[in-house]
């Protein structure tokens, strides 16, 4: 179907058609060591092209952040043992359900970004058919060597704990999951908070994961301006990744330099 002009092209008779398929009544919890979670404090997420609203999403306060830092913290110690192909392995099976899930996905992408379900679908199925392919296909192994006057050495790559994730809107799902994937398949856990104008497909995602990743392990939160900043400022984050703009990024540095975290910025 193409764009009449007014409202994004879907691939249904018509766009209530394709909003009743893509279960918007079913909610977009926040997910929690492997449980969805509401709240009575929410968001009101709505459609930029047409104004209507789509939803509501968790407006998640500091006790929300504290449950989900605590379940990444309890998950760690497992999910850092388990070797890299036990994770790459959980992890491929977690792309191949949303695989599975990628109309449904594209459709909800396309009603709260605003874009043609066209661009939709490139973002989502670029991250199933190329980005962790690639990705799931990397090593780390530890490599050894001998120094004169010191002996031999070996480097080994190891994870460094409960990693906060901060993604932007104008990808939501593709900067997640390459925000994500990476630090999981290091054996780090994650907690993702998807941008407060694009969380509801990144949130529904993880609902159809939650129950293949150990609980824990990764941990998706929505919520308004407070909670990134309550975030990076967390001591029990040893890492953050962060994706937008510089102004914002510059603030995340100050943020964490505080506890000294690792930062990624892009």
């Amino acid at each position: 179907m193409k764009s009449n002009g007014t409202l994004p092209s879907i691939p249904h008779p018509n766009r209530e058609q394709a909003l009743k398929d893509a279960r918007l009544t079913a909610g977009f919890p926040n997910i929690v060591n492997g449980q969805r979670i509401n709240s009575s404090r929410s968001i009101k997420i709505s459609d930029p092209v047409t104004g209507e609203e789509l939803a509501s999403v968790t407006d998640t306060q500091n006790d929300g952040l504290e449950h989900a830092v605590q379940a990444a913290k309890a998950a760690f110690p497992l999910w850092s043992s388990k070797t890299w192909n036990e994770r790459r392995d959980l992890l491929a099976n977690a792309m191949e359900e949303l695989k599975a899930h990628t109309e449904e996905l594209c459709t909800i992408l396309t009603a709260e970004n605003g874009r043609p379900y066209s661009m939709a679908q490139w973002e989502v199925t670029r991250i199933f058919e190329s980005y962790a392919p690639a990705l799931f296909q990397m090593e780390l192994p530890d490599s050894t060597w001998n120094e004169t006057g010191i002996g031999q050495i070996t480097k080994r790559y190891v994870p460094l704990g409960v990693v906060a994730a901060i993604s932007p809107w104008n990808l939501p799902f593709f900067l997640s999951f390459t925000n994500v994937l990476p630090a999981l398949l290091t054996g780090n856990t994650v907690v993702l908070k998807p941008a407060v104008f694009t969380p509801l497909t990144v949130l529904r995602a993880a609902d159809y994961i939650r129950e293949i990743l150990p609980p824990g392990v990764l941990n998706v939160i929505s919520g308004g301006d407070d909670l990134g900043p309550w975030m990076t400022s967390h001591p029990d984050f040893q890492k953050v990744s962060f994706t937008g703009s510089s102004e914002t990024g510059r603030k995340v540095f100050a943020s964490a330099a505080a506890t000294l975290k690792h930062i990624t910025l892009s």
